[in-house]
């Protein structure tokens, strides 16, 4: 669900220091200069990241205007493992039709941008597409209750990346690679079953593990990742872990960290059960430490903001 591990920057935002030059960044000619942060001056001109979300949004939507309507079946899950199968029964999504596109709705969302940093209030929009793996997300806070900061991280085109910028026009990270593609891929996985017709897709394979958990492959563009989900006895999705999950060290460096998603509180809407909270946590000492809890208030089909 929650996607922004790789908002865990290299730089550590939640030093006392670095916060407070960062809410002090003025004038604007100083910050060629800048003796820690080595901020990027963009031009005045760039839109901004919620507008840059906005249009990649509408670009995805335009790729796939006549995919006919469809409803789940039983024919859809009956290759699926017996978990997977019991969950799309039990959650009512049999007869329902399948969305390609949807928005995320998130409230209440709160983050770590460090480890054991300050927890952090976010707005948060989300946007899933389905006919080719894609996910977007937007979130904006403010450092220090002053300084605008805001993300776009997404993985599109079979490609992920994290971009982030400080009063709209700074960027202070715009991170690609392979191991953002993998991260970003990685968390379209874990969110198959809450946009269960990414479950059915050719990318994603499924293998029988227990009664109470079930393994997913996903690969594409080349690269290949592959999770573990759990279920409780009412057929609920409760967990999602992974290895194929890297995250932003000191000094630019990546490292993969076993990291899950936590899932619950399921409520009944327009009868179909989905959770409406969420928790991502990296294992760390063999404990698994949360950075990023929030409620789902609603998944809307199309992805209109």
């Amino acid at each position: 669900m929650p996607s922004p591990g790789n908002l865990i920057p290299v730089r550590n935002i939640d030093d006392p220091d670095q916060e407070k030059q960062l809410t002090n960044l003025t004038p604007i000619p100083d910050l060629h200069h800048h003796p820690t942060l080595h901020l990027t001056l963009s031009s005045h001109t760039m839109p901004t990241l919620h507008r840059l979300y906005l249009t990649e949004i509408s670009n995805e939507r335009g790729k796939f205007l006549s995919i006919p309507a469809s409803i789940f079946t039983e024919a859809d899950i009956v290759r699926l493992p017996e978990p997977v199968q019991r969950y799309f029964r039990s959650c009512g999504y049999l007869g329902k039709l399948k969305q390609f596109h949807s928005r995320v709705i998130w409230k209440n969302v709160a983050m770590q941008f460090s480890p054991h940093g300050k927890w952090r209030r976010l707005q948060c929009n989300q946007f899933n597409s389905v006919p080719e793996p894609v996910r977007m997300m937007h979130l904006k806070t403010r450092l220090g209750g002053i300084l605008p900061f805001e993300a776009r991280d997404k993985y599109q085109d079979g490609h992920g990346n994290m971009l982030i910028r400080a009063l709209s026009f700074l960027t202070v990270q715009d991170v690609k690679g392979r191991e953002i593609d993998e991260s970003e891929l990685v968390t379209i996985l874990s969110e198959s079953l809450l946009i269960p017709a990414y479950a059915l897709q050719p990318y994603i394979r499924w293998s029988a593990v227990a009664s109470d958990r079930a393994e997913a492959t996903m690969e594409y563009n080349g690269t290949t990742v592959k999770g573990l989900f759990f279920f409780n006895n009412r057929g609920e999705m409760t967990r999602f872990e992974t290895y194929h999950r890297w995250r932003a060290e000191k000094g630019g460096r990546f490292q993969r960290v076993p990291w899950c998603i936590t899932t619950g509180d399921y409520v009944l809407h327009e009868g179909i059960m989905r959770p409406s909270r969420a928790s991502a946590a990296w294992l760390e000492g063999g404990n698994w430490v949360d950075y990023f809890r929030g409620e789902i208030a609603g998944i809307e089909p199309g992805g209109v903001i």
